[in-house]
């Protein structure tokens, strides 16, 4: 609105490809997430690309000199698998970064339930919801009855858990509670983990 003159300078940016397997076999139709690790004031949000017949996927124009974590969308996987979350660094425009063939593997199961402090009833449709913390990746589900959920397929890292029901709020007797935003729990997946209870 200054009346002057704005030249916003567009480069090539860089190409990541590389290949999805499962079972030695090309895995296509899933999808992937790259988003830089800065998310600072150069954070450029999530690029989302799926595998062709081949399993193969290619992101291109992805801003120069950067780092990004690559991985593949829960909800995408869901019932194959998961591929570790892999971090790329990116070179000079023009240039190509192969990641090569990767491979799905087992994911982890997160078995629980959302637990009230007045022992009320949790109201239909509820849902909670997983989000991973390097990638831009999140994933919800219904509650079943008596509050229990059970999450598949679970790629190992760091994640929060976390749910909203009117009238309530994540209890400070949760451990690994993110006292900083106060919205979920904090872990990590390395394994199954069996019987966690979300206290609200």
């Amino acid at each position: 609105p200054s009346g002057k003159r704005h030249e916003l300078k567009l480069t090539e940016g860089a190409t990541v490809r590389g290949r999805i397997f499962r079972d030695g076999k090309p895995l296509r139709n899933v999808e992937l997430g790259l988003v830089s690790v800065d998310r600072s004031e150069n954070f450029t949000g999530e690029f989302v690309i799926g595998t062709d017949d081949e399993g193969r996927f290619q992101f291109l124009n992805v801003p120069a000199y950067q780092v990004y974590y690559l991985y593949g969308h829960m909800n995408s996987f869901r019932g194959m698998g998961a591929i570790p979350t892999k971090k790329v660094r990116v070179s000079a425009d023009a240039s190509t970064k192969d990641v090569g063939d990767l491979a799905v593997e087992p994911g982890f199961r997160l078995v629980g339930r959302v637990v009230l402090s007045d022992e009320g009833n949790i109201p239909p449709g509820t849902q909670v919801m997983l989000s991973r913390e390097d990638a831009w990746d999140t994933t919800l589900i219904d509650l079943k009855p008596a509050g229990r959920f059970e999450f598949s397929d679970v790629p190992a890292g760091s994640i929060g858990l976390g749910t909203r029901i009117p009238g309530y709020r994540l209890s400070e007797k949760n451990r690994n509670l993110d006292r900083l935003n106060g919205g979920s729990i904090l872990g990590r997946m390395d394994q199954d983990v069996i019987g966690i209870e979300l206290l609200l």
